[in-house]
């Protein structure tokens, strides 16, 4: 009997971890509340109750911390990956095409550019992208001695990129498939830094397994 409640907490857990990412990543943080958790299990509101998660805010906690179990193995993974922006934006490719068919994906990128509009005090993350971009794009200015540019400018301008395109794509505008919008993207940000090769550059870019 011990076992089995145990269990259905565990089922219901899980349950309701599934719905809230969906609704984080749909509605953003501040338009998800536990009632629209609730609803989008078909469960009353009382499913989500303290015995569970003591706050919404608790949800979310547990709903980052489990992408960042994944994203701990593609850091793993990247490493096969030649180091400098290519990495970088392999890593980021990853991530934003992940997101697009795992609602737990979607959902920690989303509660991370919500965080600080939304005050919402997330896990520390596996990585920070500016701390893991600026060190990964350092690695390919320290070959290009004449390139003016700082490894902390090239990283606000490609990640501003990037979001854009996954932004976009939240909202319904997908013209085009994700990967080609980025590749878009990414060469003109690359050329307008004045990095050279940049199709050579994102010719070496794949989506990490």
């Amino acid at each position: 009997m011990v076992n089995r409640r145990q269990e259905h907490k565990a089922e219901t857990r899980k349950a309701i971890l599934a719905a809230a990412a969906t609704e984080f990543a749909t509605r953003g943080y501040g338009g998800t509340s536990i009632a629209s958790i609730a609803t989008a299990m078909g469960r009353p509101k009382s499913a989500v109750g303290h015995h569970q998660f003591s706050s919404k805010q608790a949800i979310a906690l547990a709903v980052t911390e489990q992408q960042y179990d994944k994203w701990r193995l593609l850091l793993q993974q990247a490493e096969k990956v030649p180091a400098g922006l290519v990495r970088l934006l392999s890593v980021m490719l990853t991530i934003v095409l992940d997101a697009e068919t795992n609602p737990f994906a979607a959902a920690t990128v989303r509660l991370l550019t919500d965080a600080e509009a939304a005050n919402l005090a997330l896990p520390r993350s596996v990585f920070s992208w500016r701390t893991y971009g600026t060190a990964q794009i350092q690695l390919t200015l320290d070959d290009l001695p004449t390139i003016a540019v700082s490894a902390d400018e090239a990283m606000d301008r490609i990640l501003v990129s990037t979001l854009g395109v996954w932004s976009a794509g939240v909202h319904g505008i997908k013209e085009v498939p994700t990967t080609r919008r980025l590749m878009t993207a990414w060469r003109d940000t690359v050329a307008g830094l004045g990095l050279p090769s940049s199709d050579a550059t994102l010719d070496e870019v794949v989506q990490i397994p």
